[in-house]
């Protein structure tokens, strides 16, 4: 783990926990490492739009 890492309590619903659980033990990661990574691609996913925004922000053929 990384010695800077934070430690947020977050509440998840009960049968998302327990899907956590599941595939963290399916996969021999931890739960932290999957939130980890899926609140990371998450955001990426939202850069990603935005940055496409950006680009065609200035395209003539985009109605507004």
């Amino acid at each position: 783990m990384n010695q800077n890492a934070k430690h947020p309590a977050i509440y998840l619903e009960p049968d998302l926990h327990e899907a956590l659980r599941f595939k963290a033990k399916a996969t021999n990661r931890s739960v932290s490492a999957l939130v980890n990574q899926a609140v990371r691609e998450a955001l990426q996913e939202d850069q990603d739009d935005l940055s496409a925004f950006e680009e065609r922000e200035s395209d003539p053929t985009l109605l507004v």
